[in-house]
Protein backbone atom coordinates (compact mmCIF):
# COMPACT_ATOMS: atom_id res chain seq x y z
CA UNK A 1 0.00 0.00 0.00
CA UNK A 2 1.70 3.60 -0.94
CA UNK A 3 1.56 6.17 1.55
CA UNK A 4 0.01 9.37 0.87
CA UNK A 5 3.53 11.36 0.11
CA UNK A 6 3.91 8.41 -2.76
CA UNK A 7 0.20 8.67 -4.26
CA UNK A 8 1.07 12.34 -4.79
CA UNK A 9 4.74 11.64 -6.03
CA UNK A 10 3.00 9.03 -8.62
CA UNK A 11 0.16 11.32 -9.62
CA UNK A 12 -2.68 9.20 -8.06
CA UNK A 13 -3.72 11.73 -6.63
CA UNK A 14 -3.58 15.23 -7.85
CA UNK A 15 -4.12 18.17 -5.44
CA UNK A 16 -5.90 20.85 -6.61
CA UNK A 17 -3.65 24.11 -7.21
CA UNK A 18 -5.04 26.27 -4.66
CA UNK A 19 -4.43 23.61 -1.92
CA UNK A 20 -0.83 22.65 -3.27
CA UNK A 21 -0.37 26.51 -3.22
CA UNK A 22 -1.31 26.29 0.52
CA UNK A 23 0.88 23.68 1.28
CA UNK A 24 3.32 25.84 0.26
CA UNK A 25 2.62 29.16 2.01
CA UNK A 26 1.14 27.60 4.89
CA UNK A 27 -2.06 29.83 4.17
CA UNK A 28 -5.47 28.83 2.95
CA UNK A 29 -7.78 31.25 1.78
CA UNK A 30 -11.24 29.72 3.10
CA UNK A 31 -13.20 32.17 0.94
CA UNK A 32 -12.45 29.44 -1.98
CA UNK A 33 -14.77 27.05 0.06
CA UNK A 34 -17.71 29.82 0.70
CA UNK A 35 -20.40 31.17 -2.24
CA UNK A 36 -22.28 34.16 -1.93
CA UNK A 37 -25.32 34.28 -4.06
CA UNK A 38 -25.57 37.90 -4.65
CA UNK A 39 -22.10 37.51 -6.07
CA UNK A 40 -22.66 34.84 -8.30
CA UNK A 41 -21.61 36.51 -11.47
CA UNK A 42 -17.30 37.06 -9.60
CA UNK A 43 -17.18 33.26 -9.85
CA UNK A 44 -15.54 31.39 -12.79
CA UNK A 45 -18.49 29.10 -13.82
CA UNK A 46 -16.36 26.60 -15.10
CA UNK A 47 -13.94 25.69 -11.66
CA UNK A 48 -17.25 25.82 -9.55
CA UNK A 49 -18.74 23.16 -11.47
CA UNK A 50 -15.66 21.46 -11.58
CA UNK A 51 -15.44 21.56 -7.84
CA UNK A 52 -18.89 20.74 -7.19
CA UNK A 53 -19.92 17.69 -6.16
CA UNK A 54 -23.44 16.07 -7.37
CA UNK A 55 -24.72 14.41 -4.37
CA UNK A 56 -27.64 12.54 -4.60
CA UNK A 57 -30.23 15.55 -2.70
CA UNK A 58 -28.60 18.04 -5.21
CA UNK A 59 -28.88 15.69 -8.45
CA UNK A 60 -32.55 15.33 -7.28
CA UNK A 61 -33.78 18.94 -6.70
CA UNK A 62 -31.75 19.62 -10.03
CA UNK A 63 -33.89 16.82 -12.11
CA UNK A 64 -36.89 18.02 -10.44
CA UNK A 65 -36.31 21.62 -11.77
CA UNK A 66 -35.44 20.50 -14.64
CA UNK A 67 -39.01 18.93 -15.08
CA UNK A 68 -41.04 21.81 -13.77
CA UNK A 69 -39.42 24.02 -16.28
CA UNK A 70 -39.11 21.81 -19.20
CA UNK A 71 -42.69 20.35 -18.73
CA UNK A 72 -44.39 21.78 -15.88
CA UNK A 73 -44.51 18.87 -13.80
CA UNK A 74 -43.72 18.22 -10.14
CA UNK A 75 -43.52 20.76 -7.66
CA UNK A 76 -43.18 24.73 -8.21
CA UNK A 77 -42.03 25.51 -4.36
CA UNK A 78 -38.85 23.83 -2.97
CA UNK A 79 -37.27 24.98 0.57
CA UNK A 80 -33.87 24.00 1.34
CA UNK A 81 -33.80 23.28 5.13
CA UNK A 82 -30.43 22.54 6.70
CA UNK A 83 -27.60 23.70 8.95
CA UNK A 84 -25.28 26.04 8.45
CA UNK A 85 -22.64 24.56 6.26
CA UNK A 86 -24.99 22.77 5.01
CA UNK A 87 -24.73 23.05 1.37
CA UNK A 88 -27.97 25.77 0.90
CA UNK A 89 -25.96 28.67 -1.06
CA UNK A 90 -24.02 26.52 -2.95
CA UNK A 91 -27.33 25.07 -3.99
CA UNK A 92 -28.45 28.17 -5.04
CA UNK A 93 -25.13 29.12 -6.97
CA UNK A 94 -25.50 25.72 -8.70
CA UNK A 95 -29.10 26.35 -9.90
CA UNK A 96 -27.85 29.75 -11.10
CA UNK A 97 -25.39 28.36 -13.49
CA UNK A 98 -27.42 25.74 -14.84
CA UNK A 99 -29.51 28.41 -16.13
CA UNK A 100 -27.59 31.05 -16.95
CA UNK A 101 -24.54 29.67 -17.88
CA UNK A 102 -26.06 27.15 -20.49
CA UNK A 103 -23.39 26.21 -23.11
CA UNK A 104 -21.09 25.76 -20.23
CA UNK A 105 -23.32 23.42 -18.21
CA UNK A 106 -24.72 21.40 -21.40
CA UNK A 107 -21.20 20.26 -21.98
CA UNK A 108 -20.74 19.07 -18.40
CA UNK A 109 -20.92 15.41 -18.46
CA UNK A 110 -23.08 15.11 -14.94
CA UNK A 111 -25.45 17.16 -16.77
CA UNK A 112 -25.66 15.68 -20.27
CA UNK A 113 -26.18 12.43 -17.86
CA UNK A 114 -29.25 14.03 -16.48
CA UNK A 115 -30.53 15.74 -19.79
CA UNK A 116 -30.54 12.09 -21.20
CA UNK A 117 -32.53 10.74 -18.63
CA UNK A 118 -35.35 13.39 -18.72
CA UNK A 119 -34.73 13.15 -22.19
CA UNK A 120 -33.85 16.53 -22.88
CA UNK A 121 -31.55 17.93 -25.54
CA UNK A 122 -30.48 20.81 -23.04
CA UNK A 123 -30.97 22.63 -20.49
CA UNK A 124 -34.24 24.97 -21.17
CA UNK A 125 -33.88 28.46 -21.28
CA UNK A 126 -35.55 30.60 -18.62
CA UNK A 127 -35.22 33.92 -16.64
CA UNK A 128 -33.12 33.14 -13.24
CA UNK A 129 -34.41 36.49 -10.72
CA UNK A 130 -32.09 36.19 -7.61
CA UNK A 131 -32.69 38.11 -4.30
CA UNK A 132 -30.05 37.53 -1.60
CA UNK A 133 -31.41 38.83 2.24
CA UNK A 134 -27.63 39.68 3.11
CA UNK A 135 -27.32 42.26 0.47
CA UNK A 136 -30.57 42.97 0.53
CA UNK A 137 -31.38 47.00 1.29
CA UNK A 138 -33.47 46.18 4.58
CA UNK A 139 -35.16 49.88 4.03
CA UNK A 140 -36.91 48.30 1.68
CA UNK A 141 -40.12 45.77 1.57
CA UNK A 142 -39.49 42.79 -0.27
CA UNK A 143 -42.16 43.25 -3.19
CA UNK A 144 -39.77 46.62 -3.47
CA UNK A 145 -36.58 44.73 -3.71
CA UNK A 146 -35.26 45.44 -7.13
CA UNK A 147 -34.92 42.12 -8.30
CA UNK A 148 -38.56 41.20 -8.01
CA UNK A 149 -40.24 44.56 -8.07
CA UNK A 150 -41.51 43.96 -11.60
CA UNK A 151 -43.69 40.95 -10.56
CA UNK A 152 -45.61 43.32 -7.81
CA UNK A 153 -45.90 46.76 -10.39
CA UNK A 154 -49.34 44.80 -11.85
CA UNK A 155 -50.91 44.51 -8.35
CA UNK A 156 -49.81 42.30 -4.90
CA UNK A 157 -52.03 39.65 -4.94
CA UNK A 158 -51.40 35.81 -6.31
CA UNK A 159 -53.36 36.30 -9.74
CA UNK A 160 -51.58 39.40 -9.92
CA UNK A 161 -48.17 37.76 -9.70
CA UNK A 162 -48.88 34.77 -11.86
CA UNK A 163 -49.97 37.01 -14.84
CA UNK A 164 -46.70 38.89 -14.35
CA UNK A 165 -44.24 36.12 -14.15
CA UNK A 166 -46.25 34.54 -17.41
CA UNK A 167 -45.48 37.69 -19.16
CA UNK A 168 -41.82 36.97 -18.99
CA UNK A 169 -42.90 34.54 -21.39
CA UNK A 170 -40.54 32.06 -20.52
CA UNK A 171 -39.97 29.84 -17.19
CA UNK A 172 -38.71 32.50 -14.14
CA UNK A 173 -36.47 30.50 -11.78
CA UNK A 174 -36.59 32.53 -8.59
CA UNK A 175 -33.63 32.16 -6.10
CA UNK A 176 -33.80 33.45 -2.77
CA UNK A 177 -31.28 32.71 -0.44
CA UNK A 178 -30.86 34.27 3.42
CA UNK A 179 -34.58 35.27 3.75
CA UNK A 180 -34.81 35.13 7.62
CA UNK A 181 -32.03 37.65 7.87
CA UNK A 182 -33.54 39.77 5.53
CA UNK A 183 -36.85 39.82 7.73
CA UNK A 184 -34.89 39.73 10.83
CA UNK A 185 -33.00 43.38 9.83
CA UNK A 186 -37.17 44.49 8.75
CA UNK A 187 -38.20 44.27 12.06
CA UNK A 188 -42.04 45.37 12.06
CA UNK A 189 -42.11 45.21 8.37
CA UNK A 190 -41.09 41.50 8.69
CA UNK A 191 -45.19 40.71 8.79
CA UNK A 192 -45.79 42.20 5.60
CA UNK A 193 -42.45 41.22 3.49
CA UNK A 194 -43.22 37.56 4.22
CA UNK A 195 -47.12 37.62 2.97
CA UNK A 196 -45.63 39.21 -0.16
CA UNK A 197 -43.17 36.52 -0.11
CA UNK A 198 -45.75 33.75 0.49
CA UNK A 199 -47.82 35.19 -2.23
CA UNK A 200 -44.55 35.10 -4.69
CA UNK A 201 -44.36 30.95 -3.79
CA UNK A 202 -48.54 30.68 -4.30
CA UNK A 203 -47.94 32.55 -7.74
CA UNK A 204 -45.41 31.09 -8.63
CA UNK A 205 -47.22 27.46 -8.28
CA UNK A 206 -49.58 28.57 -10.56
CA UNK A 207 -47.44 29.55 -13.27
CA UNK A 208 -47.26 27.02 -15.92
CA UNK A 209 -43.44 25.99 -15.73
CA UNK A 210 -41.81 28.63 -13.26
CA UNK A 211 -39.76 27.75 -10.16
CA UNK A 212 -39.06 29.11 -6.62
CA UNK A 213 -36.17 27.82 -4.39
CA UNK A 214 -35.29 29.49 -0.77
CA UNK A 215 -33.32 28.81 1.76
CA UNK A 216 -34.37 28.00 5.58
CA UNK A 217 -32.12 27.41 8.11
CA UNK A 218 -32.79 25.12 11.20
CA UNK A 219 -30.09 26.05 12.87
CA UNK A 220 -31.48 29.41 14.00
CA UNK A 221 -30.58 31.48 16.77
CA UNK A 222 -32.42 30.90 19.67
CA UNK A 223 -33.86 34.81 20.03
CA UNK A 224 -37.18 35.06 20.74
CA UNK A 225 -37.69 37.00 17.55
CA UNK A 226 -36.26 35.07 15.38
CA UNK A 227 -37.88 31.98 16.33
CA UNK A 228 -41.19 33.63 15.51
CA UNK A 229 -40.21 34.31 11.75
CA UNK A 230 -39.01 31.12 11.85
CA UNK A 231 -42.29 29.68 13.08
CA UNK A 232 -44.34 31.93 10.15
CA UNK A 233 -41.86 30.55 7.37
CA UNK A 234 -43.87 27.14 7.90
CA UNK A 235 -46.54 28.76 6.20
CA UNK A 236 -44.99 28.43 3.24
CA UNK A 237 -43.22 25.19 3.90
CA UNK A 238 -47.03 23.75 4.10
CA UNK A 239 -46.75 24.41 0.21
CA UNK A 240 -43.37 23.24 -0.63
CA UNK A 241 -41.42 20.69 -1.02
CA UNK A 242 -38.26 20.14 1.71
CA UNK A 243 -34.73 19.67 1.01
CA UNK A 244 -32.14 18.57 2.78
CA UNK A 245 -28.74 19.67 -0.22
CA UNK A 246 -26.76 17.29 1.50
CA UNK A 247 -26.40 14.63 3.51
CA UNK A 248 -23.87 14.86 6.08
CA UNK A 249 -22.66 12.00 6.88
CA UNK A 250 -23.00 10.82 3.82
CA UNK A 251 -21.65 13.01 1.44
CA UNK A 252 -18.60 14.61 3.24
CA UNK A 253 -16.26 12.71 1.81
CA UNK A 254 -17.47 12.91 -1.90
CA UNK A 255 -17.27 16.30 -1.20
CA UNK A 256 -14.46 17.01 0.55
CA UNK A 257 -12.17 15.01 -2.06
CA UNK A 258 -13.96 16.71 -5.38
CA UNK A 259 -12.63 20.27 -3.18
CA UNK A 260 -9.33 19.15 -2.40
CA UNK A 261 -8.49 16.55 -4.79
CA UNK A 262 -8.65 17.42 -8.96
CA UNK A 263 -8.09 13.30 -9.71
CA UNK A 264 -7.79 10.29 -7.67
CA UNK A 265 -7.14 7.12 -9.28
CA UNK A 266 -10.03 4.73 -8.35
CA UNK A 267 -8.28 1.47 -9.27
CA UNK A 268 -5.76 2.80 -6.49
CA UNK A 269 -8.15 3.43 -3.95
CA UNK A 270 -9.64 0.47 -4.74
CA UNK A 271 -6.93 -2.12 -4.73
CA UNK A 272 -6.05 0.38 -1.05
CA UNK A 273 -9.60 -0.51 0.25
CA UNK A 274 -8.82 -3.98 -0.42
CA UNK A 275 -5.85 -3.81 1.25
CA UNK A 276 -7.44 -2.37 4.75
CA UNK A 277 -10.00 -4.98 4.69
CA UNK A 278 -7.15 -7.98 4.51
CA UNK A 279 -5.06 -6.27 6.94
CA UNK A 280 -7.90 -5.68 9.27
CA UNK A 281 -9.23 -9.23 8.87
CA UNK A 282 -5.77 -10.47 9.40
CA UNK A 283 -6.04 -8.64 13.04
CA UNK A 284 -9.41 -10.01 13.62
CA UNK A 285 -11.91 -8.05 12.75
CA UNK A 286 -15.15 -8.62 11.20
CA UNK A 287 -15.11 -7.24 7.89
CA UNK A 288 -17.99 -7.01 5.33
CA UNK A 289 -16.40 -7.01 2.32
CA UNK A 290 -18.73 -5.07 -0.28
CA UNK A 291 -20.02 -2.28 1.96
CA UNK A 292 -16.77 -1.91 4.08
CA UNK A 293 -14.58 -2.13 1.08
CA UNK A 294 -17.11 0.55 -0.93
CA UNK A 295 -16.64 2.73 1.84
CA UNK A 296 -12.41 2.32 2.27
CA UNK A 297 -12.72 3.16 -1.64
CA UNK A 298 -15.29 6.15 -1.41
CA UNK A 299 -13.00 7.98 1.38
CA UNK A 300 -9.68 7.40 -0.47
CA UNK A 301 -7.13 8.51 0.21
CA UNK A 302 -8.69 9.67 3.57
CA UNK A 303 -9.45 6.74 6.42
CA UNK A 304 -13.20 6.57 7.20
CA UNK A 305 -12.69 6.90 10.67
CA UNK A 306 -11.33 10.84 9.96
CA UNK A 307 -14.06 11.21 8.10
CA UNK A 308 -16.91 9.84 10.85
CA UNK A 309 -14.97 12.29 12.83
Amino acid sequence: MKTFSDALKSGSVKLRDYVEKAAQTGELDDRLFAVDLSKADAIDAAEFFDRTELVENLENLVRQVLRRVSQGSGNAVYLLDTVMGGGKSHTLVYLYFLFKKRPLANSRPEVRKILRDEELEGVPDAEVVVFDGMSADPNLPFEKQPSVAKFFEGGGGKDDVARSIEAVGKPVVFLLDEVLAYLAKRREGWVSDLAFIRTLAEAVADTANSVFVATVPSDTSNQEGYQRLVAAFKEIKRKAVLIHPQNSGEDFARIARKQIFKSIDVKEAEEDAKWARTRLEREGYAMNEKRDEKRYAECYPFHPMLIDV
